[in-house]
C-alpha cells in the first residue's frame, strides 16, 4: 500500500524547523498569500536575512516591502552594503525597520553615509545580539567607513556593549583610540577580532593592554596592526 504525502499534510512544527534553513527573501517569494495556513506560519517563524552582492534593487525592495509585516521576526541580519545597483543597502533597510530581535548581526564592506546614525542608534538599543561582525576591504584605501562612523561603531562595541554580546569582529581600519581614554562597563566579550590601524604614535603593541584589562572574559583575540607609515603591519592571535 502507498501512502502519498503532500507538503500540506506535514505539520506545522515541521515548517517552522524547514524555514530556519532558507533566506527571508525566498521564503516571501515563494510562501506569501499562498494560503491562509502559510500566512499564519509566515507570522511565526524566525527570519534570517541575507543579501549578497549579487542581488537586486527590486528583490531589496520586495523584502523591504514584506519586512514591514515581519521586522520582528529577523533574528540574523548578513548584509552587503553594495549589490548590483544599490548602495548603503544597510542604512536602507534600518531607515524602514526595527530590527528588534537581532541575535546575530554582519555587515560586508559598509559605507557611510548621512543615515549611518540610524544603524548604530539601533545596535546600541539592542537587547538580544550575541554576535556582530563588521568586514571591510583589506585596503585601507578601498575601505569605506569615514573616521566618525568607525569611532562610533568602535565605542559602541568596545566601551559599552551590550552584556548579551559574546564575539564581536571590528574587521576595520580604525586606531581604537578611545578605548584607552574612556572608562568601559564589565563586558561578557569572549571572542574578539580588530585592526588597529593609524600612525606610530596612536597605535602600537601597547595598544592592547586596554583590552585585555577590560575584557576579562575574552578567550580569543585576534588583533592585525597596520601602520600609515610603514609597509609593515603585524597579526596577533
Amino acid at each position: 500500500m502507498i501512502i502519498n504525502t503532500r507538503l500540506e499534510d506535514l505539520s506545522n512544527d515541521i515548517f517552522f524547523e524547514i524555514f530556519d534553513y532558507f533566506h527571508a527573501i525566498d521564503i516571501f517569494y515563494a510562501f506569501t498569500s499562498l494560503n491562509s495556513r502559510f500566512s499564519l506560519i509566515l507570522k511565526s517563524i524566525r527570519l534570517h536575512v541575507i543579501i549578497f552582492y549579487r542581488h537586486y534593487r527590486r528583490q531589496i525592495e520586495f523584502l523591504s516591502h514584506h519586512l514591514k509585516f515581519h521586522s520582528n521576526q529577523v533574528v540574523s541580519l548578513n548584509i552587503h552594503d553594495q549589490t548590483r545597483n544599490q548602495i548603503n543597502v544597510i542604512t536602507f533597510l534600518f531607515n524602514q525597520h526595527q530590527f528588534l530581535n537581532l541575535y546575530s548581526c554582519i555587515f560586508f564592506s559598509m559605507t557611510s553615509s548621512s543615515n549611518s546614525n540610524v544603524v548604530l542608534e539601533q545596535l546600541s538599543k539592542s537587547t538580544k545580539l550575541v554576535c556582530f561582525r563588521i568586514i571591510q576591504s583589506d585596503n585601507a584605501e578601498d575601505d569605506n567607513l569615514n573616521k566618525c562612523d568607525a569611532d562610533k561603531l568602535s565605542q559602541l562595541i568596545l566601551i559599552n556593549p551590550s552584556l548579551t554580546l559574546r564575539s564581536a569582529d571590528l574587521s576595520f581600519h580604525h586606531d581604537h583610540f578611545s578605548i584607552s581614554k574612556k572608562f568601559i562597563f564589565r563586558t561578557n566579550l569572549t571572542h574578539l577580532k580588530l585592526i588597529f590601524y593609524g600612525s606610530l604614535n596612536r597605535i602600537c603593541i601597547y595598544s592592547l593592554i586596554p583590552i585585555l584589562r577590560r575584557h576579562s572574559l575574552l578567550r580569543y583575540l585576534h588583533v592585525i596592526i597596520k601602520t600609515t607609515e610603514l609597509p609593515l603591519s603585524k597579526d596577533i592571535k
